[in-house]
């Protein structure tokens, strides 16, 4: 049980935004970490999946969970690299009644090693099942997108700016969304985008994470995923719904709540919108 310290209640509003704030300055530190390896001062290993991950995605992560746990000492994590939290102590078991970390130190690893400056930090705080803070930090942008509690979405810490809406095209037909896509076609997502040619204009960044805040900020309209983990979007889930918009599964259930007990990794396809009336036009049709 979660001692009086580190217990969490999320209708207090005072105790939301400590944790956001929490939530931002873990994302800043790993991302600092990040940036100052993105020269190539980092070692790269394949993991079991095959999929690459630096020194830089461990070490940011230990940087971000020891923060994390040197503050709330009793709360779980869930993390996208294999380590055993950092800290004095056994971890906290991951249940569905405290509050539970959720961290990928490093989003776009394959554009990190690339050298391709495109890559996120994302951390999230789960309650019940829900995400209830979420930040997602750009290193090289020096832009950190955050959501949860009484203050809404802020970018770096102020109010996301209002864009010009664009024109409509001819005969008055509205324009096109700017909608991200995944760079793995998996789970039908291929046939997903096939189904929006003309309707849609498509950009990739190659991190679910960065796609998901674009969303928030207003920058994309839309974005598709396929293959990412819980890591990639519970932060960028409650940016997306906290300005308005939607998040669900490819066939339009909710993702959450989420028994994060049971959750072993599995791929969430999903699809995120700046607006319900956007979202029911762009998920696939039964």
């Amino acid at each position: 049980m979660a001692s009086a310290s580190t217990r969490f209640d999320p209708a207090d509003p005072t105790l939301l935004r400590q944790v956001r704030a929490l939530a931002e300055e873990a994302a800043q530190i790993g991302g600092q970490i990040a940036r100052a390896a993105f020269s190539g001062n980092f070692t790269v290993r394949r993991k079991a999946d095959g999929t690459e991950v630096t020194s830089a995605d461990e070490d940011a992560q230990a940087a971000i969970v020891g923060f994390l746990r040197g503050r709330r000492a009793d709360d779980a994590f869930i993390t996208e690299e294999d380590a055993a939290p950092a800290g004095a102590g056994a971890p906290t078991p991951v249940t569905n009644d405290v509050l539970c970390w959720v961290i990928d130190p490093l989003d776009g690893t394959r554009n990190f090693v690339h050298g391709v400056p495109l890559y996120a930090v994302s951390v999230a705080a789960m309650f019940a099942g829900v995400p209830v803070v979420g930040a997602v930090y750009l290193p090289e942008r020096g832009e950190l997108f955050s959501a949860g509690g009484p203050d809404g979405f802020l970018i770096d810490r102020r109010p996301s700016p209002r864009r010009p809406p664009l024109p409509p095209r001819s005969g008055g037909r509205p324009p096109k969304p700017l909608v991200g896509i995944p760079s793995s076609l998996q789970g039908g997502t291929n046939t997903v985008i096939q189904s929006w040619t003309g309707r849609v204009v498509i950009r990739n960044t190659g991190a679910t994470a960065m796609h998901l805040a674009m969303v928030g900020a207003g920058q994309l309209q839309a974005t598709l995923i396929s293959d990412s983990r819980l890591w990639d979007i519970a932060a960028g889930w409650l940016l997306v719904t906290s300005t308005g918009g939607v998040m669900t599964a490819l066939d339009g259930r909710d993702l959450f709540p989420l028994d994060v007990s049971r959750y072993a990794g599995e791929a969430m396809p999903s699809l995120a919108s700046a607006n319900p009336k956007l979202h029911a036009d762009l998920l696939p049709k039964p």
